[in-house]
């Protein structure tokens, strides 16, 4: 499958702070960007087609900040899995795969696809509204915790499968800790906690860190063999330093 122009992806291990920059670049965004996120193209899709009341209604809710999440339309996935017949494919034999952590437990397995139907709709979503303007996510098809693995031979073989099935991102922003401890202080000490990491020990904890670590790495080295951009960015550095940074690249983004 050819490399999706649109999306710019941010992936790292669980902890390192992605979601914390993915959330304070969407709050900065605004439309004289050269790129843009989800829930603003979305917004932008539906006033294309809604009434002058409702567009109101939107402009005043924009002025004083109100958050408000949009809702994805669930038929996009069908769509998706009707274009991406292989893909589909190779997702659902894996989830049957039991020799992966996550697919052990039915329940875990469940929440995996889930999960994964949601990204049918907003990779279909994006494809549909984003006309050629780069629009950046969290937690799309490289950030899959059903391809944690602790054998590197194993995650080699899959991975390369898979990365010539999926959508592959224009580019990457990479959110990276080095100090193991750091990234287990966080996971600790935040509200989200990922299923996998549900009961876990320190020692366990690390040990399912380091295993992430291992998978982003390895997904780094080839997309970069594929042609895509990676940009990598230090999760120590402060919130406000790093959005500055990923903004710049997203403006100068080739």
């Amino acid at each position: 499958m050819n490399p999706h122009p649109n999306i710019v992806e941010i992936i790292g291990a669980p902890g390192v702070g992605k979601s914390s920059i993915f959330k304070e670049l969407c709050n900065e965004w605004d439309n004289k960007q050269k790129w843009t996120h989800l829930d603003a193209l979305i917004t932008q899709s539906k006033r294309r087609s809604e009434g002058f009341v409702k567009k109101s209604i939107d402009l005043i809710k924009y002025i004083f900040k109100i958050k408000k999440h949009q809702s994805i339309q669930i038929n996009k996935g069908i769509q998706f899995v009707q274009n991406h017949e292989e893909l589909s494919k190779f997702f659902w034999q894996h989830l049957s795969n039991t020799e992966f952590d996550a697919n052990a437990d039915p329940a875990q397995r469940f929440r995996s696809a889930f999960f994964l139907y949601r990204d049918f709709c907003r990779y279909q979503d994006i494809q549909d509204n984003a006309n050629g303007i780069p629009c950046v996510m969290d937690e799309g098809f490289l950030q899959k915790s059903f391809l944690v693995h602790k054998d590197k031979k194993i995650i080699d073989a899959v991975l390369d499968d898979y990365l010539s099935l999926i959508q592959l991102p224009k580019a990457v922003i990479w959110v990276h800790v080095k100090p193991v401890d750091i990234i287990l202080d966080r996971i600790r000490n935040r509200k989200k906690r990922i299923a996998s990491h549900i009961d876990l020990g320190d020692k366990k904890l690390k040990y399912e860190t380091k295993k992430w670590r291992r998978l982003i790495k390895l997904l780094i080295k080839k997309v970069e063999q594929k042609g895509v951009q990676v940009y990598k960015i230090d999760g120590m550095d402060p919130i406000e330093k790093n959005v500055a940074k990923v903004k710049s690249f997203l403006s100068n983004l080739s």
